[in-house]
């Protein structure tokens, strides 16, 4: 006897037909179309609304990915969620299977749960919950094609965001973070290190048969959110598996295994390049209606499962393709950055030219669009890959230079597509809501230019061929020519002149296999909402923030081009108060910037913490302060000299690193999205930025002009002083959660400036009250009043420099 019944929409469309006690809740129901019985569903409903609303919501994000479950209807009224239906989980099918039988089966399954992982990250979405459970076997209509998908997304956080404590989540197979946080019911943010040590736990199950943690024993909870490394037994003869499950199941966030990093491990290549070869008596298959009860599945499970999934993690043809391409990496290892085209042999410059393609069909692939034309790139990649092998220049110095310069245009054509790739995906949506004829003007746009370097493609690898054997016959007559009719194919060099397409060239970063280090922070302070989700990388042992933008459309694509290009064209990196850019990666049609790292966050993240802390004890005293304004100060100056207004100058865009020589923290400014030269007749995009809590909260440094004027504000250095002033007095307080006029709305902040309400600083030692003054000038109403940059960096300097000389004078 059913406890639920369906109603409205949902009951005219579908029948129930039994419960399969399935789910937390047992809140899981098999259901068909009331007009198509043999097509059966999986109906989930929910007792909260707030579980409803985050399933359907990820479900959403992840619709069309790839061994992902998905979502068919959703039901609001009621919080129902109809989806694909499956045959059995992962815990069922194993605990009926033997050591061999598992064995054969383990490759197809840690392909499909590579993938599901794969598309996750690409959402920026952290499970919490994964656990053989939670992913399941599904078969299509077609009896055919099929495959382990995850699924149960009602504890899911987008990375970044945070994890609170529920009640619901089984916790054998949750990261030690995720166990400490449920036992204290407190906050943590969201990392894919979570999903990464259950995958871990569950690579685990799948090697011995058995879960390390049944959820009730309570030594093996204590080996789990120890610090100590966990025991691994029974894993058996192969060292690899036991090395890669210890490198996920590592304690130390900053030292577990990424999911990039296990695509690249041997244990990986081997399991998910075995092809299953099993014969089916009669072809007979598990009908999709099939109840998932143990008695009858027994049965079942001893047959052997035609297997017919492809290897699709790349989508690529031909399957060694790729592997090899990652196999190869070890040998690009050294050379990630165009900058250093003339300090490498011109194989490994081909060699770099592959990798970009590669990219290119990676990135082609997420975009999910065909006029991409991925098959056509692979044969032009697989065709450069068999010259570059064995490939031996011997040539003069002027051929040298001349071969090298085509290489350059060749790497700049495949750049520039990458960028057409993350321009496209970051429209698309947009896009949708225009006319026909603004959707085909785009379309035809990008067909153009794809085609065109398709033609150049395999007109280089022509040209390569001819000229390798040119070089055979050692005839320099005839490789000149070669090289000749190389340099001046009209095909290979479209573009070529074109300045931005050099500077992203020369800032392109090829990323190789890399660790995370986001270091996660029990807390139980609000959470702020981040317009950029960061990745901390470990790369040759030193590490790098990655950071993308959460929410791309077009503006802010235009805005992530015009921060590399401000950084090559003003020589950002000169200057000791701006954080140093390393160059970009684009992966799954996202633009990762790469920075150095900053070991003690952003300013607003700092205040946030205890001030006599052994971490945040640095700003307790005012001379520290006074020498991090003064920092501030020197890169705004450096700015402003270039001609260049921040326009975004606040705490959460200073980063903070540790100065070892005068044992404080320095400075850097960050986020130059808003950024713009101030030349006459210079224009330049602003992004559009909307969080879900809908409060611009930046806008709480904006001067009264940029207040009023949103549309007609012209951009000027005194816009910058007024942020400055409100950052000094951010510094002066050092106190958590401190915004500038907190208790104001944004839309009356302006008449609340004009009437002539500032904010209070605090009482200042007799020595440094100085600095209030110089606060007081440059958060001046009018423009034309406030002091400029010169002047506010000199009066800081000179604090900073009398208050030395008396600490000096008084401790002698």
């Amino acid at each position: 006897m059913l406890n639920f019944e369906l109603e409205g929409e949902a009951k005219e469309r579908y029948t129930i037909v039994r419960s399969y006690n399935y789910g937390n809740e047992l809140n899981i129901y098999k259901v068909h179309k009331k007009n198509d019985s043999e097509t059966h569903y999986m109906l989930k409903s929910y007792k909260t609304r707030e579980d409803f609303e985050r399933e359907s919501q990820m479900l959403r994000e992840l619709h069309g990915a790839k061994n992902i479950v998905q979502m068919i209807n959703v039901y609001p009224l009621q919080s129902i969620i109809v989806c694909e239906s499956a045959l059995y989980d992962l815990e069922i099918f194993l605990h009926r299977q033997n050591n061999i039988q598992r064995q054969e089966e383990k490759g197809n399954i840690i392909k499909d749960m590579v993938s599901g992982l794969l598309e996750l990250q690409k959402h920026n979405i952290v499970h919490v919950e994964l656990r053989p459970k939670n992913i399941m076997y599904f078969q299509e209509k077609d009896g055919h094609t099929e495959s382990w998908k995850l699924i149960y997304f009602d504890t899911a956080c987008f990375v970044g965001s945070y994890y609170s404590y529920n009640a619901k989540i089984k916790l054998n197979y949750s990261a030690p973070e995720v166990v400490i946080a449920n036992e204290k019911k407190i906050k943590i943010k969201a990392d894919f290190a979570m999903d990464m040590f259950s995958f871990g736990l569950i690579l685990y199950f799948l090697e011995t048969g058995y879960h390390y943690w049944d959820g009730e024993n309570e030594e093996k909870k204590e080996e789990i959110i120890s610090t100590k490394y966990l025991p691994l037994r029974n894993i058996g003869p192969d060292h690899t598996a036991c090395y890669v499950i210890k490198s996920l199941l590592d304690k130390s966030i900053p030292h577990r295994m990424t999911l990039e990093g296990f695509i690249q491990t041997s244990y990986y290549i081997s399991e998910s390049s075995k092809q299953k070869k099993l014969t089916n008596i009669n072809n007979n298959k598990f009908e999709p209606d099939d109840e998932i009860i143990e008695e009858e599945l027994q049965a079942k499970l001893t047959q052997e499962v035609q297997e017919n999934y492809h290897y699709e993690l790349f989508n690529v043809l031909d399957k060694n393709f790729m592997l090899n391409s990652i196999q190869c990496q070890n040998s690009i290892s050294n050379y990630n950055g165009f900058n250093k085209f003339y300090k490498k042999r011109l194989t490994y410059l081909l060699e770099y030219i592959f990798k970009i393609l590669s990219e290119v069909i990676e990135n082609a692939n997420a975009s999910g669009k065909k006029h991409f034309r991925t098959n056509d790139f692979m044969e032009i990649a697989q065709k450069l890959r068999e010259h570059y092998y064995g490939f031996k220049l011997q040539i003069n110095d002027v051929q040298n230079i001349q071969f090298i310069s085509i290489l350059k245009n060749q790497v700049h054509l495949y750049n520039r597509l990458l960028w057409l790739i993350v321009r496209y995906c970051s429209v698309k949506d947009h896009v949708v809501n225009n006319s026909l004829a603004k959707k085909t003007s785009i379309l035809y746009r990008d067909i153009i230019e794809i085609n065109s370097t398709i033609k150049a493609g395999k007109s280089f690898n022509s040209h390569l061929s001819k000229l390798i054997i040119a070089l055979e016959s050692r005839d320099n007559k005839k490789i000149q020519c070669e090289l000749n009719r190389f340099a001046d194919d009209p095909y290979l060099n479209l573009y070529s002149d074109d300045d931005t397409d050099i500077t992203l060239s020369r800032w392109y970063y090829v990323i190789d296999p890399v660790y995370r280090k986001t270091p996660v922070t029990f807390t139980e302070i609000e959470s702020r909402e981040e317009i950029f989700v960061k990745i901390n990388l470990t790369l040759n042992n030193i590490i790098f923030t990655r950071k993308s933008l959460k929410y791309l459309n077009y503006k802010t694509h235009l805005c992530v081009i015009k921060e590399i290009t401000l950084y090559n064209d003003h020589h950002f990196n000169d200057n000791n108060y701006i954080i140093k850019f390393h160059g970009y990666s684009i992966q799954h049609c996202k633009c990762n910037l790469i920075c150095d790292y900053a070991d003690y966050g952003d300013l607003f993240e700092y205040f946030q913490g205890n001030p006599n802390s052994s971490k945040h004890f640095h700003l307790n005293n005012w001379k520290n302060k006074i020498r991090l304004a003064w920092g501030i100060s020197v890169g705004v100056k450096y700015l402003h000299n270039q001609k260049i207004v921040h326009l975004d100058l606040r705490s959460e865009n200073i980063l903070l690193k540790y100065d070892e020589k005068e044992k404080t923290l320095m400075p850097k400014i960050s986020n130059f999205l808003w950024s713009r030269e101030i030349y006459p007749g210079k224009t330049s995009a602003y992004p559009i930025i909307t969080l879900s809590s809908g409060e611009e909260v930046w806008k709480r440094w904006y001067d009264p002009d940029r207040l009023r004027n949103k549309k007609r504000f012209k951009p000027s250095t005194p816009s910058d002083i007024y942020s400055l002033g409100l950052l000094f007095w951010e510094i002066t307080w050092r106190k958590p959660n401190n915004l500038p006029f907190k208790d104001v709305p944004i839309k009356n902040l302006y008449n609340h400036l004009l009437n002539n309400h500032y904010e209070e600083l605090p009482g200042l030692p007799e020595g440094y009250r100085d600095w209030g003054n110089i606060i007081k000038n440059m958060w001046k109403f009018k423009a034309e009043e406030r002091c400029n940059i010169m002047t506010a960096e000199l009066s800081m300097r000179k604090l900073f420099n009398d208050t030395d000389s008396e600490i000096q004078h008084n401790s002698n």
